[in-house]
């Protein structure tokens, strides 16, 4: 897999929830590039409002300053990536928080 972002301090948290997703969560790589995102910086995160209220709430229930911002936001960069499968198959995922496609040809 492969992966990146132009965003400056928050592409590596962006790259990193991507890679989580597909890695233990089984994601395509379209699905984790998709995925709600959220950044912290010390005490605040930013977190998507398509997150779970709870999730939230457990956030600033042990201190931290939660900031929910627009879903598909801009703010956590833009994630484009390719996943090559088991099969030597390449699957390509773009950003909906930006005006990316995936395309490819065989």
């Amino acid at each position: 897999m492969t992966i990146g972002s132009p965003s400056g301090r928050r592409q590596h948290g962006a790259c990193v929830q991507a890679i989580i997703h597909v890695i233990d969560h089984g994601m395509s790589i379209q699905k984790a590039i998709s995925a709600p995102r959220l950044h912290c910086e010390g005490n605040i995160v930013w977190i998507e409002s398509r997150v779970a209220d709870d999730t939230r709430e457990k956030l600033a229930k042990i201190g931290h300053e939660v900031i929910s911002t627009p879903n598909y936001y801009m703010f956590f960069g833009g994630l484009a990536g390719i996943l090559l499968d088991e099969k030597g198959r390449l699957h390509g995922g773009a950003d909906p928080r930006r005006v990316y496609t995936a395309i490819g040809y065989n």
